[in-house]
């Protein structure tokens, strides 16, 4: 068994009623689960999740472009 509590994950999405339910389940599972609602906000997230859930749809800058980013760094 492995440590899910030291595994950050992070999931973007603009709707807090669609992310509610992930980010509750990820963390009864034991990881440490938070969210924002903007590409923005996503990368500004320190220190760096190691997964992000992201939604594509993103205001500001939208999905891809976060991943882009993401990958980038």
């Amino acid at each position: 068994m492995h440590n899910t509590a030291a595994v950050r994950v992070l999931v973007v999405e603009d709707d807090a009623g669609i992310a509610r339910l992930p980010v509750r389940g990820l963390q009864r599972a034991g990881y440490a689960a938070q969210t924002v609602e903007t590409g923005r906000a996503a990368l500004a997230v320190t220190p760096q999740p190691d997964v992000v859930l992201l939604d594509l749809g993103l205001p500001d800058p939208d999905g891809v472009e976060v991943c882009r980013r993401v990958v980038e760094v």
